[in-house]
Protein backbone atom coordinates (compact mmCIF):
# COMPACT_ATOMS: atom_id res chain seq x y z
CA UNK A 1 0.00 0.00 0.00
CA UNK A 2 3.08 2.49 1.03
CA UNK A 3 5.06 1.65 -2.58
CA UNK A 4 1.45 2.33 -4.35
CA UNK A 5 0.89 5.26 -3.14
CA UNK A 6 4.53 6.47 -3.35
CA UNK A 7 4.48 5.60 -7.22
CA UNK A 8 1.57 8.09 -7.08
CA UNK A 9 2.91 11.08 -5.82
CA UNK A 10 6.12 10.08 -8.18
CA UNK A 11 3.10 9.90 -11.24
CA UNK A 12 1.85 13.39 -10.12
CA UNK A 13 4.86 14.94 -9.53
CA UNK A 14 5.62 14.19 -12.87
CA UNK A 15 3.10 14.85 -14.57
CA UNK A 16 2.59 18.10 -13.14
CA UNK A 17 5.98 19.25 -14.10
CA UNK A 18 5.28 18.19 -17.75
CA UNK A 19 2.28 20.35 -17.93
CA UNK A 20 0.20 22.75 -18.91
CA UNK A 21 -1.44 21.61 -22.27
CA UNK A 22 -0.26 23.45 -24.96
CA UNK A 23 -1.68 21.77 -28.00
CA UNK A 24 1.12 19.20 -28.08
CA UNK A 25 3.39 17.70 -24.98
CA UNK A 26 6.94 18.76 -25.35
CA UNK A 27 8.30 15.64 -23.99
CA UNK A 28 7.94 12.58 -25.57
CA UNK A 29 10.09 10.03 -23.21
CA UNK A 30 6.95 11.37 -21.07
CA UNK A 31 4.56 11.39 -24.02
CA UNK A 32 5.69 7.14 -24.12
CA UNK A 33 3.31 6.34 -21.28
CA UNK A 34 0.31 7.93 -23.35
CA UNK A 35 -2.12 4.42 -23.21
CA UNK A 36 -1.20 4.97 -19.41
CA UNK A 37 -3.40 7.28 -17.13
CA UNK A 38 -0.14 9.01 -16.29
CA UNK A 39 0.68 10.96 -19.66
CA UNK A 40 -2.56 12.95 -19.31
CA UNK A 41 -2.33 13.73 -15.51
CA UNK A 42 -2.10 17.51 -14.81
CA UNK A 43 -3.67 18.38 -18.23
CA UNK A 44 -7.24 19.88 -18.63
CA UNK A 45 -8.44 17.54 -21.19
CA UNK A 46 -10.00 15.91 -18.80
CA UNK A 47 -14.29 14.65 -18.43
CA UNK A 48 -16.10 14.25 -15.12
CA UNK A 49 -17.87 11.51 -16.51
CA UNK A 50 -16.91 8.40 -19.00
CA UNK A 51 -17.94 7.49 -22.04
CA UNK A 52 -20.15 4.85 -20.60
CA UNK A 53 -22.00 5.13 -17.09
CA UNK A 54 -19.94 1.78 -16.16
CA UNK A 55 -17.67 -0.33 -17.93
CA UNK A 56 -19.74 -2.52 -20.52
CA UNK A 57 -17.26 -3.25 -23.34
CA UNK A 58 -15.50 -6.60 -22.59
CA UNK A 59 -11.23 -6.43 -23.20
CA UNK A 60 -9.56 -7.12 -26.23
CA UNK A 61 -7.02 -9.82 -25.02
CA UNK A 62 -5.12 -8.63 -27.98
CA UNK A 63 -3.79 -5.46 -25.76
CA UNK A 64 -2.52 -7.59 -23.52
CA UNK A 65 1.15 -8.07 -22.81
CA UNK A 66 4.64 -5.57 -23.33
CA UNK A 67 4.29 -2.39 -25.88
CA UNK A 68 6.95 -0.37 -27.31
CA UNK A 69 6.73 3.18 -28.28
CA UNK A 70 7.64 4.57 -31.22
CA UNK A 71 7.80 8.05 -30.27
CA UNK A 72 9.66 7.15 -27.12
CA UNK A 73 13.08 8.59 -26.61
CA UNK A 74 14.65 5.95 -24.60
CA UNK A 75 13.78 2.67 -27.00
CA UNK A 76 14.28 0.19 -23.66
CA UNK A 77 11.29 1.65 -22.18
CA UNK A 78 7.74 0.00 -22.45
CA UNK A 79 4.59 -0.70 -21.54
CA UNK A 80 2.56 -3.35 -20.43
CA UNK A 81 -1.38 -4.38 -19.96
CA UNK A 82 -2.59 -6.55 -17.58
CA UNK A 83 -5.84 -8.27 -16.80
CA UNK A 84 -7.49 -7.87 -12.93
CA UNK A 85 -5.95 -11.92 -12.84
CA UNK A 86 -2.66 -10.49 -13.89
CA UNK A 87 -2.96 -7.86 -11.39
CA UNK A 88 -3.94 -10.32 -8.30
CA UNK A 89 -2.66 -13.50 -8.84
CA UNK A 90 -0.53 -13.90 -5.98
CA UNK A 91 -3.26 -13.22 -3.70
CA UNK A 92 -5.45 -15.37 -5.47
CA UNK A 93 -3.15 -18.22 -5.17
CA UNK A 94 -3.05 -17.62 -1.63
CA UNK A 95 -6.16 -17.17 -0.80
CA UNK A 96 -7.85 -19.23 -3.51
CA UNK A 97 -9.71 -16.13 -5.27
CA UNK A 98 -9.79 -12.59 -5.18
CA UNK A 99 -12.49 -12.17 -2.98
CA UNK A 100 -11.37 -14.45 0.07
CA UNK A 101 -8.70 -12.00 -0.41
CA UNK A 102 -11.08 -9.20 -0.05
CA UNK A 103 -12.40 -10.61 2.77
CA UNK A 104 -8.80 -11.33 4.62
CA UNK A 105 -8.28 -7.91 3.57
CA UNK A 106 -11.06 -6.19 5.60
CA UNK A 107 -10.40 -8.69 8.76
CA UNK A 108 -6.54 -7.34 8.56
CA UNK A 109 -7.50 -3.55 8.37
CA UNK A 110 -10.62 -3.91 10.78
CA UNK A 111 -7.95 -5.18 13.40
CA UNK A 112 -5.86 -2.34 12.94
CA UNK A 113 -7.88 0.69 12.74
CA UNK A 114 -11.09 -1.11 15.24
CA UNK A 115 -14.51 -1.15 15.26
CA UNK A 116 -15.30 1.94 14.06
CA UNK A 117 -13.80 1.78 10.91
CA UNK A 118 -16.09 1.44 7.69
CA UNK A 119 -15.12 -0.87 4.99
CA UNK A 120 -17.63 0.61 2.57
CA UNK A 121 -16.10 4.08 2.86
CA UNK A 122 -12.33 3.00 2.23
CA UNK A 123 -11.45 4.12 -1.10
CA UNK A 124 -8.79 1.08 -1.02
CA UNK A 125 -11.29 -1.57 -0.32
CA UNK A 126 -13.78 0.04 -2.93
CA UNK A 127 -10.69 0.05 -5.15
CA UNK A 128 -10.58 -3.56 -4.89
CA UNK A 129 -14.40 -4.17 -4.71
CA UNK A 130 -14.66 -2.11 -8.38
CA UNK A 131 -11.78 -4.47 -9.92
CA UNK A 132 -14.04 -7.47 -9.02
CA UNK A 133 -16.78 -6.14 -9.80
CA UNK A 134 -15.23 -5.17 -13.33
CA UNK A 135 -12.78 -7.00 -14.15
CA UNK A 136 -14.11 -8.69 -17.67
CA UNK A 137 -13.69 -4.87 -18.67
CA UNK A 138 -10.34 -3.53 -17.17
CA UNK A 139 -7.26 -3.05 -18.35
CA UNK A 140 -4.12 -2.42 -15.86
CA UNK A 141 -1.44 -0.33 -17.83
CA UNK A 142 2.52 0.00 -16.09
CA UNK A 143 5.02 2.00 -17.87
CA UNK A 144 8.41 1.19 -17.42
CA UNK A 145 11.08 3.80 -17.64
CA UNK A 146 14.90 4.35 -16.60
CA UNK A 147 15.78 1.62 -19.59
CA UNK A 148 12.59 -0.05 -18.79
CA UNK A 149 13.76 -1.15 -15.56
CA UNK A 150 11.43 0.59 -12.89
CA UNK A 151 7.70 0.54 -13.03
CA UNK A 152 7.35 4.35 -12.57
CA UNK A 153 3.87 4.50 -13.16
CA UNK A 154 2.12 0.75 -12.06
CA UNK A 155 -0.83 -0.94 -13.10
CA UNK A 156 -3.16 2.31 -13.60
CA UNK A 157 -6.57 0.76 -14.72
CA UNK A 158 -8.64 1.56 -17.75
CA UNK A 159 -11.32 0.76 -19.62
CA UNK A 160 -12.75 0.54 -22.92
CA UNK A 161 -15.65 2.14 -24.95
CA UNK A 162 -16.87 2.07 -28.20
CA UNK A 163 -18.72 5.06 -30.09
CA UNK A 164 -20.22 4.59 -33.60
CA UNK A 165 -17.87 1.35 -33.80
CA UNK A 166 -14.47 3.82 -33.21
CA UNK A 167 -12.41 2.54 -29.71
CA UNK A 168 -11.62 4.78 -26.88
CA UNK A 169 -9.95 4.34 -24.00
CA UNK A 170 -11.13 5.84 -20.58
CA UNK A 171 -8.37 6.07 -17.86
CA UNK A 172 -9.58 7.50 -13.94
CA UNK A 173 -8.21 10.73 -13.16
CA UNK A 174 -7.53 11.89 -9.77
CA UNK A 175 -5.05 14.96 -9.07
CA UNK A 176 -3.85 14.79 -5.43
CA UNK A 177 -2.21 17.73 -5.55
CA UNK A 178 -4.84 20.02 -6.35
CA UNK A 179 -7.22 21.64 -3.58
CA UNK A 180 -10.51 21.56 -5.90
CA UNK A 181 -12.46 18.31 -4.74
CA UNK A 182 -13.87 18.26 -8.61
CA UNK A 183 -10.28 17.73 -10.42
CA UNK A 184 -11.21 14.54 -11.10
CA UNK A 185 -12.78 12.52 -13.70
CA UNK A 186 -11.79 10.80 -16.93
CA UNK A 187 -9.10 11.30 -19.32
CA UNK A 188 -9.99 9.56 -23.22
CA UNK A 189 -7.70 7.68 -25.41
CA UNK A 190 -9.36 6.93 -29.07
CA UNK A 191 -7.85 3.51 -30.91
CA UNK A 192 -6.98 4.75 -34.00
CA UNK A 193 -5.91 1.31 -35.40
CA UNK A 194 -5.18 -1.82 -33.39
CA UNK A 195 -3.70 -4.80 -35.32
CA UNK A 196 -2.40 -7.81 -33.72
CA UNK A 197 1.18 -6.40 -33.08
CA UNK A 198 0.40 -2.71 -33.59
CA UNK A 199 -1.55 0.19 -31.64
CA UNK A 200 -2.26 3.72 -33.04
CA UNK A 201 -3.38 6.13 -30.22
CA UNK A 202 -4.28 9.96 -29.65
CA UNK A 203 -5.67 11.99 -26.78
CA UNK A 204 -9.41 13.28 -27.15
CA UNK A 205 -7.34 16.84 -26.48
CA UNK A 206 -10.94 19.34 -25.60
CA UNK A 207 -10.76 21.18 -22.58
CA UNK A 208 -14.31 21.40 -22.45
CA UNK A 209 -15.04 17.64 -21.84
CA UNK A 210 -14.82 19.20 -17.84
CA UNK A 211 -18.14 21.12 -18.73
CA UNK A 212 -19.82 18.46 -19.90
CA UNK A 213 -22.99 17.14 -17.49
CA UNK A 214 -23.13 13.35 -18.12
CA UNK A 215 -21.67 10.17 -19.71
CA UNK A 216 -24.25 10.89 -22.83
CA UNK A 217 -23.24 14.33 -23.16
CA UNK A 218 -19.26 13.18 -23.49
CA UNK A 219 -20.84 10.41 -26.15
CA UNK A 220 -22.55 12.61 -28.22
CA UNK A 221 -19.28 15.07 -28.02
CA UNK A 222 -17.33 12.29 -29.23
CA UNK A 223 -19.80 11.05 -31.98
CA UNK A 224 -19.91 15.09 -33.44
CA UNK A 225 -16.51 15.64 -33.67
CA UNK A 226 -15.28 11.77 -34.33
CA UNK A 227 -13.21 12.76 -37.40
CA UNK A 228 -12.13 16.40 -36.87
CA UNK A 229 -8.36 15.92 -36.48
CA UNK A 230 -8.52 19.39 -34.31
CA UNK A 231 -10.22 16.90 -31.36
CA UNK A 232 -7.01 14.60 -31.13
CA UNK A 233 -3.72 15.57 -29.88
CA UNK A 234 -0.30 13.15 -29.66
CA UNK A 235 -0.65 10.22 -32.21
CA UNK A 236 1.56 7.83 -30.60
CA UNK A 237 2.61 3.93 -32.37
CA UNK A 238 2.92 1.08 -29.96
CA UNK A 239 4.31 -2.09 -31.45
CA UNK A 240 3.99 -5.61 -29.23
CA UNK A 241 7.71 -6.90 -28.11
CA UNK A 242 5.92 -9.85 -25.84
CA UNK A 243 2.51 -11.07 -25.26
CA UNK A 244 3.64 -11.95 -21.80
CA UNK A 245 1.81 -10.02 -19.21
CA UNK A 246 1.29 -11.84 -15.77
CA UNK A 247 4.41 -10.15 -13.25
CA UNK A 248 5.75 -6.94 -13.35
CA UNK A 249 9.21 -8.46 -12.71
CA UNK A 250 9.46 -11.45 -15.27
CA UNK A 251 8.57 -8.23 -17.78
CA UNK A 252 11.76 -6.64 -16.93
CA UNK A 253 13.79 -9.45 -17.11
CA UNK A 254 12.13 -10.41 -20.85
CA UNK A 255 12.10 -6.55 -22.15
CA UNK A 256 15.77 -6.22 -20.73
CA UNK A 257 16.88 -9.61 -22.23
CA UNK A 258 15.27 -8.37 -25.69
CA UNK A 259 16.83 -4.84 -26.17
CA UNK A 260 20.59 -6.27 -25.71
Amino acid sequence: MKRFKQNVRNLMRSALLSCPYTGRMQNFRFIAIILTISCLIGCKSYSHYPIDTKPMVVIDTNFLGMWRCVEDTDKANFVEVQTVQDLYHMEETKYGNIDNYLVKTIDTIRKEKGPKWNPATDPYITSIRNDIDNQRYLYYFTYFDAHGINPHYQQWNAHPSTVNKTRFLSFNYHNPYSNNKDDKGWLLVRIIKAAHDTIITAIVADKTLKNLKSSNEVRSRLAQRLNDKHFYSDTMHFYKINGYHLTLNKAIKLANKQSK
